[in-house]
Parts: C-alpha cells; structure tokens; sequence
C-alpha cells in the first residue's frame, strides 16, 4: 500500500498543481457554469489527500522508489529533450515577441498569466542548466581529486 500511494503521488502532485494554475486563471468563467466550480473543488480536495498522505509517505520512507523507464533510442519525448533548450527560446521569444508588438497585455489578463507562466519556464530551465554544470564540475573536481590521491600513494 505505501509504494502505491508513493506512486501515486509521484504521478499526480505535478497533475493536480498545473490543474490548480489552470483553475485560478479560469475562475471568473468556471463559476458562471453551475456546480462545475463544487466539482472542481472536490477534485482539489482528492489531490490534495493524496498529495499529503503520499508526501508523508515518502518522506518517512526515503528507500521507495518507483521505477523510472529509460528514454528510447527514437521518440518524441528523447526529441524535446534533446533540443529542449532550442525549443524553450525560441516559444519564449515568438510569445514575447507577439506579446510586445500586439499590446496583448491590454487584451486579457490571460496572456500576462501566460508571459508569467513561460518566463518562469525560461529562467528554471536556465538556473536548472546552470545547476547541473556546477554540479558536473564539482563532481569531477572530486573525481580529479581521487586520481590525484591514488597516484601519489
């Protein structure tokens, strides 16, 4: 039971945020709708539970893991991942780009929640980048460090 609510979590804590964002951005709309907003909410609530009892679940038991399956040789995922960084800069500059020229700003809010939401992608992606080569960096200092250690002995 605690490796299916870890697993659960796992696939859903990602799910039920980007829902959340989507809910917020649409509220004024949703409530014009009747009982769609309760629904919603229930939904929320659900999440929630499993959000929590899978958080604690996996903090108190850090050895579960759940399987991770490696990328394929072909696919569109490995594609997107590849060329993540062209595919990020490019949408971010076309969205800006029309987003400046066109006023949209004035048209809704709905597209300041969008230059939000794509800068926030743009600049994580760029401090994720900047992490991992500190990382690698520091992980082959290390590992120079070990070398170096091993031929002097």
């Amino acid at each position: 039971m605690r490796y299916l609510l870890i697993a659960i979590y796992e696939k859903t804590a990602l799910l039920g945020s980007i829902i959340l964002i989507v809910y917020r951005i649409f509220l004024p709309y949703i409530y014009k709708i009747p009982y769609l907003s309760s629904s919603v909410q229930i939904i929320f609530l659900i999440f929630w539970a499993i959000t929590l009892i899978g958080g604690m679940m996996s903090y108190l038991f850090p050895y579960i893991r759940t399987p991770k399956r490696p990328l394929k040789e072909e696919g569109i995922i490995r594609t997107f991942y590849l060329k993540s960084d062209k595919i990020i800069m490019q949408v971010y500059c076309c969205v800006f780009g029309a987003y400046a020229i066109f006023y949209l700003d004035r048209v809704s809010v709905l597209f300041d929640y969008l230059m939000l939401l794509l800068l926030g992608i743009f600049l994580g992606y760029r401090m994720a980048v900047r992490a991992n080569a500190y990382s690698l960096d520091e992980a082959s200092k290390k590992k120079q460090a070990v070398k170096k250690e091993s031929h002097t002995r």
